[in-house]
């Protein structure tokens, strides 16, 4: 197989994860549809041939936050989840940050671009780092619980309460139709009293895009740089035995992919 075919191929490929997407999109039930999109995305994550990691614990977590940041790259993605952070407080702590909170998002949908390098978000973090570092015993461990709520480890969260509990983590709101993930209020009563409170949302939508683009992307890099995009793949051809590896050494070892 010569490289024009191979490249001729992926180009398909492309045009065959839109219609694999466009397939999704018909369903009706929108939990289907996130698991459905949040596989493919985690399938091509885990076969990223460019994945600077080297083997470790946590891996799978690793390949998939450094798929979509490297290939869908949004300016959020090492933000830190402030709203999602205020939940790690006792109620009197939580009550203070959430007021801060309320004033900042009032009662609308507000997109994550809203707060990236914003100063009353910076500000409500310092503040959120140094009660941390009064109530925890442990000190160095207030910037680890500071980090998991950045949005890149939020939507890995995500995806693993679908995987593994078929649950959304907080809310899912399918009224929300916005192709960014974004806070909305909602009735909370982390304290046993209702009062409003806000929540994270990665909308329908949003998850479409960044399946598409990310894999889009992450093709368009391999015709470019003459990379193979499955070649972490070629394992997983059958189920247990490695004889039809014949088959991926006969097709692609005439062609130097990694030039």
């Amino acid at each position: 197989m010569n490289k024009e075919v191979t490249l001729e191929k992926i180009s398909k490929k492309i045009s065959h994860i839109k219609e694999e997407l466009d397939e999704v999109d018909k369903l009706e039930n929108k939990k289907y549809k996130v698991i459905l999109l949040l596989s493919l995305l985690d399938s091509y994550s885990q076969i990223n041939v460019f994945y600077t990691g080297k083997s470790s614990t946590n891996e799978n977590a690793k390949r998939f936050k450094e798929f979509v940041t490297v290939f869908y790259p949004m300016k959020f993605w090492e933000d830190i989840g402030f709203v999602n952070l205020s939940y790690e407080f006792p109620d009197n702590e939580f009550n203070e940050f959430q007021n801060v909170i309320r004033k900042m998002l009032g009662s609308s949908i507000n997109n994550l671009e809203n707060f990236h390098d914003n100063q009353e978000v910076t500000k409500l973090l310092l503040a959120m780092q140094m009660k941390l570092m009064e109530i925890k015993e442990d000190k160095k461990n207030v910037v680890d619980i500071i980090n998991k709520y950045k949005y890149k480890n939020l939507i890995y969260k995500y995806r693993c309460k679908l995987f593994h509990e078929y649950s959304f983590p907080g809310v899912f709101d399918d009224m929300v139709e916005s192709n960014l993930p974004c806070y909305i209020s909602k009735i909370g009563d982390k304290t046993g009293v209702m009062k409003d409170a806000y929540d994270l949302v990665f909308p329908y939508e949003f998850i479409k895009e960044l399946t598409f683009n990310s894999i889009k992307n992450y093709l368009g890099r391999c015709l470019s740089e003459y990379k193979y995009p499955y070649y972490n793949y070629k394992e997983k051809f059958t189920w247990y035995e490695w004889e039809n590896l014949l088959f991926y050494s006969r097709n692609f070892s005439g062609i130097n992919y990694n030039k």
